[in-house]
């Protein structure tokens, strides 16, 4: 699939009494996927794992695994004039090879009761056609990646095309399983469709 998913907010909170404390907050502003480690032994750190070691379309080492940049469609926020950063994955691999597996890990939470609420942003480069998904999983031992078998989240991610590929339409598309960005593209607060005859 020829798309990227950033990551644009990591919200970790439970409620006491009346107000939130947050846990752990991440919104990518600064580079701090950098100093992410690249193994996920350490359960105290963030870490950025790159499991299938193959290389994207971009040709580069930092693209084979999550890096950070700019928000590619809206770079500028427009309530504030800053610039957007995010995590990025590319799952658009060299020679369209399949299998994608890069994982941001976060550091290891101590959840003590069902008050907890985990929330982020996503995006993907493209939708609906080449829009691939992702899952947000858990582990309740350690952070290898086999230890992550309770699915918290699935995105749904395009599998064919059943249709004329130009359309934006999405019933020209075939998905996995897993919620559709964009609430299956009608929310329309949520997509941007460029000039219309491409999707984005």
């Amino acid at each position: 699939m020829k798309n990227l998913i950033p990551v644009l907010l990591v919200l970790f909170s439970y409620p006491a009494l009346t107000q939130m404390d947050t846990v752990l907050y991440e919104n990518f502003q600064t580079n701090t996927v950098e100093s992410m480690n690249d193994n996920a032994t350490d359960q105290s750190v963030w870490a950025n794992v790159d499991q299938d070691g193959l290389p994207s379309i971009l040709g580069t080492d930092v693209s084979k695994r999550w890096y950070w940049g700019e928000f590619f469609h809206s770079p500028l926020d427009s309530v504030t004039g800053e610039t957007n950063y995010v995590a990025i994955s590319i799952s658009y691999l060299e020679g369209f090879l399949p299998g994608n597996r890069n994982w941001i890990v976060l550091p290891e939470i101590e959840v003590t009761d069902d008050s907890y609420e985990l929330s982020w942003r996503s995006a993907p480069d493209q939708l609906p056609r080449y829009m691939d998904g992702y899952t947000v999983l858990i582990s309740t031992t350690d952070r290898f990646s086999d230890s992550f078998d309770e699915t918290l989240f699935k995105a749904a991610s395009m599998e064919s095309i059943s249709g004329d590929g130009q359309s934006t339409d999405f019933s020209n598309f075939v998905f996995t399983d897993g919620y559709i960005h964009a609430d299956g593209g009608t929310l329309e607060e949520y997509v941007l469709l460029g000039d219309g005859t491409i999707n984005y």
